[in-house]
């Protein structure tokens, strides 16, 4: 598989991913998270440049660009059976059939979509994702109107699918412990631009801006000051008093002495950082 590189994308965006890796965008409602998704497919007509393996795919419509995107509601044709439905994509019988056994839906095969429900056909959806084979995959809330049950399943089967395919996946969703579960990498969007990219547990730990921390559940939130060192090797530590005791912890190296910190308390966990949305995070130890 290849890599991918987007630039510019809505003007704003701009990401380097890798093949097999599994990319979850994080946002508020509003943050822009569909409509990337949307301009990556071709779906909009939306300023930028994308290319696979060096090759630049922007300038294709949606039918010829190696991406496929399966969305919160199956995009199906009603008239047509589950295997006309996945036939669709030009794919051959074998390959339907394999796709089909694959995600279990192969007693299916010659029922109407609306005769299944949405978990069934959001697995018609991602079988017809399967046979094309695409470089880059895209999710939009791919569970949310799903049971609970059948969510369990499907994640399982997108997260099977995409190491089948080795194909790179961009995954949005609202749900913060599914993102953490799955994810290589979260990016955080704010107004279509990327506030935050970073490891799962790093997001978490040393969050970009409060607004981000806050979306990640944190509920304790204390102004403090404190000393910030810098070594030669480009880290910094923070010496801070919050709550009666003395912490000496890890620093965003961008953080200096004449910052205004905040105390950052999760259900089981703390983190110091820049006030409103201007700074970097430092890590703190459970209070």
């Amino acid at each position: 598989m290849a890599a991918i590189t987007i630039r510019n994308l809505l003007n704003t965006i701009n990401l380097d991913a890798d093949p097999c890796e599994l990319i979850v965008i994080l946002g508020r409602s509003g943050a822009g998270k569909t409509t990337m998704l949307k301009a990556l497919a071709g779906l909009t007509n939306a300023p930028g440049h994308i290319t696979i393996d060096g090759q630049p795919i922007h300038h294709l419509p949606p039918h010829k660009r190696p991406i496929t995107m399966m969305m919160d509601h199956p995009a199906l044709f009603p008239h047509l059976t589950i295997t006309d439905n996945i036939r669709f994509t030009g794919a051959n019988h074998d390959a339907i059939n394999v796709a089909m056994l694959s995600l279990g839906i192969d007693d299916l095969a010659h029922r109407y979509p609306h005769q299944l429900s949405t978990g069934q056909q959001q697995k018609v959806a991602l079988a017809r994702a399967l046979v094309q084979q695409p470089t880059l995959m895209l999710f939009d809330e791919p569970l949310a109107h799903v049971d609970t049950y059948s969510s369990k399943q499907l994640k399982q089967q997108i997260l099977r699918t995409h190491q089948r395919l080795g194909s790179t996946t961009l995954y949005v969703t609202h749900d913060i412990d599914e993102a953490f579960s799955i994810a290589d990498r979260i990016i955080y969007l704010t107004n279509s631009h990327i506030t935050q990219d970073a490891a799962p547990q790093d997001l978490r730990e040393q969050p970009a801006t409060v607004e981000i921390a806050r979306h990640l559940g944190a509920t304790i939130f204390i102004p403090t000051t404190g000393t910030i060192t810098h070594t030669q090797y480009g880290t910094a530590t923070a010496h801070i008093s919050l709550l009666g005791q003395h912490h000496t912890i890890p620093a965003e190296p961008t953080l200096t002495t004449n910052d205004t910190l905040v105390a950052i308390g999760y259900p089981t966990s703390a983190t110091v950082g820049l006030p409103a949305n201007r700074g970097h995070v430092v890590g703190l130890p459970s209070v």
